[in-house]
Parts: C-alpha cells; structure tokens; sequence
C-alpha cells in the first residue's frame, strides 16, 4: 500500500481542491479593473458637467424667449456631447460585463460547493438604453454585430448639422 504525504502539514485535516471549468473563469485584470472602470464612469460624468456647466448657466440667465442661447449651446457641444455619452456607454458596458463575469464565477463557485447562487439581476431599463445606445452608435461600428448598413451609416456619421 502506497503512503500519501500530508498537504501543507495539516494531518488532521482534510484538503478540498476547487477546481472552475476553464471558460466561466474571468482574466484577473477584468476583475481587478472594476473600480479602475467606476472611476472612467465618475471622471466622465464630472467632464461632462465641467464642459456643460458655463453653457447652462448662460441658459438659465437668457430671457425665456430667447432659443439662440440654447442653439448655440447644442451646436457647440455636440462634440464634448457624443464623445462623453459614448465614453460613458463603452465604460459602463465594459463595467457591467466585468460584474457579470464576477457573477458567474461566484456561481460556479457555489456550484462547486453545493450552494445555490441566486441569478443575476434582470437588466433595468437604464441598462438596457444604455446597451442600444452603444450597440447603435458609432462606438460600436467596428463590430460586426449590427445589420451592414447601420456600420456603414456610422462609419459615415456626421455630426448633427
């Protein structure tokens, strides 16, 4: 009979190896940049009102009839606009597909251990308008995942004027 050697001294003890099937497994760098994404999310939302902040404080001084105020804020801020909302879809997709995989992992661990992991949670309609707006953006027309001549409108896009 063959003898085994004790694991790491624990005579007295039992070992439990946890092995995770090899594709629900996330990279330790997408877990690990969770709050780096959260602050991408924050600094992008503070830009925002940074850039917008004199615009719509000359807004709320002009007379109410006054629409060239207005107009002219929309066409100046088109840029910052659409550079901030599609930085803030990207990183906020990218945030909620690193909690998803957190998720996953958490489950399979549960799984293994013969616990029940409750489902995540249904997207709101916040998530989900947020998912349109990159899947339909021009932040998303590298991707072949829309239909040919949404990626060749977005590709030819031009800002609203």
């Amino acid at each position: 009979m063959e003898q085994t050697q004790p694991k790491l001294g624990l005579e007295s003890q039992q070992c439990v190896e946890v092995r995770l099937p090899p594709k629900k497994v996330p990279t330790p760098q997408l877990l690990s940049n969770i709050p780096l994404l959260y602050s991408f999310l924050y600094a992008t939302v503070q830009d925002w009102k940074r850039v917008s902040a004199p615009y719509q404080y000359e807004i709320d001084q002009a007379p109410p009839d006054d629409h060239v105020t207005a107009a002219r804020a929309f066409m100046e801020l088109q840029p910052d606009f659409l550079r901030y909302l599609f930085s803030y879809c990207f990183f906020f997709v990218s945030a909620e597909n690193a909690f998803r995989s957190l998720h996953d992992e958490l489950k399979d661990v549960a799984g293994t251990l013969g616990l029940h992991a409750p489902d995540p949670p249904a997207a709101t309609a916040y998530v989900r308008k947020v998912r349109t707006i990159r899947n339909m953006s021009i932040a998303h027309m590298p991707s072949n995942r829309g239909r040919p001549i949404m990626r060749t409108a977005a590709m030819d896009w031009q800002p609203l004027t």
